[in-house]
């Protein structure tokens, strides 16, 4: 699946019922780890699970458009709206669209974030 350069997921297989779909990883606006299951969100809050772990997904992910801002959820950048100083030298995410969750990035990896973030 993958040559000698290096090729990121364009798209997911989702089981839905009796039969399967795909979600294109452009449409995904936020993925998260919820009571051992992953699930991404598209338009309209779309909740669709993902038969696979966080691990897996995020080496499937192309860098510099996700990054995993701690172990329950990974971010698209298109999907940040505004970041904010929070407790204990971590950083708080508003996106660009309502939600459900709180996404603060951990502080192990608020200096990779930063770095991430102004590529």
């Amino acid at each position: 699946m993958f040559n000698s350069k290096e090729k990121f997921k364009n798209r997911f297989l989702i089981k839905s019922e009796q039969s399967y779909s795909y979600l294109q990883v452009k449409a995904i606006k936020l993925i998260y780890s919820e009571n051992g299951m992953t699930f991404a969100l598209k338009d309209g809050n779309r909740k669709l699970l993902l038969d696979q772990t966080m691990n897996k997904i995020e080496s499937q992910l192309d860098p510099k458009g996700h990054f995993r801002i701690n172990r329950k959820f990974i971010v698209p950048l298109e999907s940040i709206d505004k970041i904010h100083p929070y407790l204990n030298s971590r950083l708080k995410l508003k996106l660009t669209f309502k939600h459900d969750h709180e996404l603060d990035v951990s502080r192990d990896k608020v200096g990779g974030f930063k770095g991430w973030f102004d590529m």
